[in-house]
């Protein structure tokens, strides 16, 4: 018998969808997914499982949790290969919602391990379960338990109505997931190299700043990791945005001046903003007294200039390898991790030294 949703279940099928959109976290999913069947469905409890081998990801979440997940969790792997949900979906490629009186009497649920050693404890007698096929290895599973009475077509149906809607935010979420490494990356490439990135949107909110960016934008405007960009940047990003500004913007203030440029605009109404702090050579010996050699502190001087290793090799006419290992060295005498750390501690150093002259 087939199941029928009212206007009402129809209604809460939309407003679990749009939970499901909201999540903006692949670390938030588990427990958004459970929320929505616990809340949708109506059972005991809800159990989410994901293993995604590639991205090293193996999670388990029961709502509520029984005092000693962890053990029911080693159990579950140990007879997991008995459940019947499970492997009717690796071996048909069919995750559609199924309970176990699909394919078990009572009795024979009884006998298996996987009851005796497990579900008895947490008092699953009847179960619900939905699994998502994200690729080929992946197999991600939401199972609804009751003790008292099995499910009706109709919720087995709202099951199968929101399943997709499940595997497509999963999808999204790993996609996003991705984006935001790269994201990173790109902002950790550009900072080692003294520049900083920001996207903005054409709606005027900063949607990301790198550490460097940051640092940049709040010794030249005294920026504080605002949502807005300073005005006078913003104003410049809109009018080049739009083609009516040059192709860089300098601005300079408290003695230290900032150029942006826009490395590129998406069709999605966002830009790329990368800026960098544009200073006049500095003198190596001013430097040597923070512990380097005068070579080193030749090498400081440009790196502090915003300069490349690449770059620092072909203004003092040694190899790229040799600049890259006073640059490490360097690293290592200042006890900082990067470049940028580098850069930022030689500025203070002279200011410091400024202020007391």
């Amino acid at each position: 018998m087939s199941g029928r949703l009212s206007h009402r279940q129809h209604g809460r099928l939309l407003e679990a969808i749009q939970q499901l959109q909201r999540c903006r976290s692949l670390e938030a999913f588990p427990a958004v997914v459970n929320a929505i069947f616990g809340e949708l469905i109506g059972c005991d409890s809800v159990s989410y499982n994901d293993v995604y081998p590639d991205m090293d990801r193996t999670v388990f979440r029961l709502d509520p949790a029984p005092p000693r997940l962890d053990e029911f969790a080693e159990k579950w792997k140990r007879h997991g290969h008995q459940h019947p949900m499970v492997n009717y979906a690796r071996e048909t490629g069919d995750g559609s919602a199924h309970q176990f009186s699909d394919f078990l009497s009572r009795q024979q649920y009884h006998a298996l391990d996987l009851y005796q050693d497990c579900f008895r404890e947490v008092r699953v007698e009847h179960q619900l379960s939905i699994s998502v096929s994200a690729s080929e290895n992946v197999l991600v599973g939401v199972a609804m338990n009751r003790e008292r009475c099995g499910f009706s077509e109709t919720e087995r149906l709202m099951a199968n109505l929101l399943r997709p809607h499940v595997s497509e935010a999963y999808l999204t979420l790993i996609e996003l997931g991705h984006l935001r490494g790269m994201v990173h990356d790109l902002a950790s490439a550009l900072d080692e190299r003294g520049e900083g990135s920001i996207f903005w949107s054409h709606q005027g909110v900063v949607l990301h700043a790198s550490p460097r960016a940051r640092e940049l934008l709040a010794a030249v405007f005294g920026w504080r990791n605002g949502r807005t960009l300073p005005d006078a940047l913003a104003k410049w990003v809109r009018q080049s945005a739009a083609g009516r500004a040059a192709g860089t913007f300098a601005y300079e203030n408290a003695g230290r001046r900032l150029v942006a440029r826009l490395a590129r605009q998406s069709a999605f109404h966002y830009v790329t903003i990368v800026i960098h702090e544009e200073v006049s050579a500095i003198d190596p010996a001013l430097l040597v007294p923070m512990g380097v050699s005068k070579r080193e502190a030749e090498i400081l001087a440009w790196l502090a200039a915003g300069k490349s290793n690449a770059e620092i090799a072909s203004i003092l006419g040694v190899s790229p390898l040799t600049a890259k290992t006073h640059v490490l060295n360097i690293l290592r005498k200042l006890r900082v991790e990067n470049r940028t750390t580098a850069a930022v501690m030689v500025h203070e150093f002279l200011n410091t030294r400024a202020a007391r002259h």
